[in-house]
């Protein structure tokens, strides 16, 4: 008889174990297991920690392109490797003219803070035609190749520096050069948000 009775509770405590209900109250009793601390180093370059800008506003040189010694800019950061400029100019009101266009820039070496980048870029506008002095339709297309740095510890002021290979259409009236944007060495000064 002693042996049925302990077979029988050996068999009943084996049901209560194994019963789903009693996994579940024996597992909501156990204490909760503090999470595991983490950290993710921040990437740097050349001592510049990596900021969140990701645009700007500022000035460019890029003669070759919008025909213009000057122009206004802004840089909008896509990712971490992609980054579109805009470009725009009005060098004169007699005769009209003006440049609207853009660069593609993708960092191929370094980072957003401190890299080589790769592209090309596209303007439209109207210019002064050379020979009549008319405002003109303008086309400026150009494959590019340069550097950005920041020029600040803060990386608030970044620096581009473009060049390469660029076709521009003036009224008829085409024109390749292989070399810097501009004589200032295809300068963008961007002020980053």
């Amino acid at each position: 008889m002693i042996k049925y009775i302990s077979l029988f509770l050996l068999t009943f405590t084996a049901s209560l174990v194994c019963s789903p209900s009693f996994a579940q109250t024996k597992r909501d009793a156990r204490k909760p297991v503090a999470p595991v601390a983490t950290t993710v180093a921040q990437e740097q370059d050349f001592g510049y920690a990596t900021s969140s800008a990701k645009f700007g506003l500022g000035v460019a040189s890029a003669s070759q392109l919008t025909g213009a010694q000057s122009s206004l800019t802004g840089v909008m950061e896509l990712d971490p490797n992609t980054t579109i400029q805009a470009l725009l100019s009005m060098p004169s009101t007699s005769p009209f003219e003006f440049s609207l266009g853009g660069l593609f820039k993708y960092t191929v070496a370094g980072s957003p803070n401190v890299g080589f980048h790769i592209g090309g870029g596209l303007t439209l506008g109207a210019l002064s035609n050379p020979v009549t002095g008319d405002s003109a339709f303008a086309l400026g297309i150009a494959g590019i190749g340069g550097l950005h740095f920041p020029l600040t510890s803060s990386r608030q002021v970044m620096l581009h520096l473009d060049g390469g290979p660029a076709f521009s259409l003036i009224d008829g009236e085409a024109d390749f050069a292989i070399g810097a944007l501009s004589g200032l060495l295809g300068v963008s000064v961007l002020y980053m948000f």
